[in-house]
């Protein structure tokens, strides 16, 4: 089972706008000017945020940016929200 971080949730939608049972698509950002191994939550095809890639985002249990970023691939991973709190979200990733 692997679990991912989703922060910064704040800084693109309403937090409200995703809930338990959401399911999200993860995606490379590799043209991050901050992150390069950046990889960006979308929600019916808007961002909603990242995936947690440092100390200070990535929640105890959680996989990292960098951890997932091969697994990504060009064409993404499916997520599911499965927690919700007020730290951020964690998401389940498909297999």
């Amino acid at each position: 089972m692997k679990l991912v971080s989703i922060v910064g949730v704040r800084h693109y939608v309403t937090p409200n706008i995703l809930d338990v049972g959401d399911k999200v698509k993860l995606m490379k950002e590799p043209d991050n000017e901050f992150d390069r191994e950046a990889v960006k939550v979308l929600f019916h095809d808007k961002k909603v945020g990242h995936v947690g890639n440092s100390v200070k985002t990535v929640m105890r249990g959680c996989h990292s940016a960098g951890y997932i970023l091969e697994s990504v691939g060009i064409h993404g991973l499916s997520a599911e929200i499965i927690l919700k709190h007020e730290h951020g979200l964690i998401a389940l990733l498909d297999k």
